[in-house]
């Protein structure tokens, strides 16, 4: 289940930035020792950090043209909402930009094929 934590517009698309638990365990994930990943593991379990992936969308008319999703971040001593408030690191802008763009190319295309099916 995707949480939704912050929705707004760029130009014609809502975007939505969202995050859901990490199914991938956290050793295969990242480049730790053993006594790292246990007191990660020991972190997530009692709540205080979150392993988890994000997913940016970008839709027009409800419909989505565009996403961004990445596995694997990791909100260390905060709620996933709070890292992503935060800016996931500095990299949400580019996640955004990502959905944006492809949400972008998607609707010219479509304007193509609607034009070549109802145009001739």
């Amino acid at each position: 289940m995707w949480n939704t934590v912050k929705t707004f517009k760029v130009g014609n698309f809502d975007v939505s930035v969202a995050w859901a638990y990490e199914d991938m365990p956290i050793r295969d994930c990242f480049e730790e020792t053993e006594e790292e990943f246990a007191a990660m593991q020991a972190r997530c379990d009692d709540y205080t950090d979150t392993h988890y992936q994000l997913r940016v969308l970008a839709e027009y008319d409800d419909v989505e043209m565009g996403s961004a999703y990445i596995g694997s971040c990791y909100a260390a001593g905060m709620d996933p909402a709070q890292d992503i408030n935060d800016g996931v690191g500095g990299y949400l802008e580019d996640f955004v930009s990502e959905a944006v763009s492809e949400a972008q190319d998607e609707a010219v295309a479509m304007i193509d094929r609607l034009k070549a099916d109802f145009l001739n």
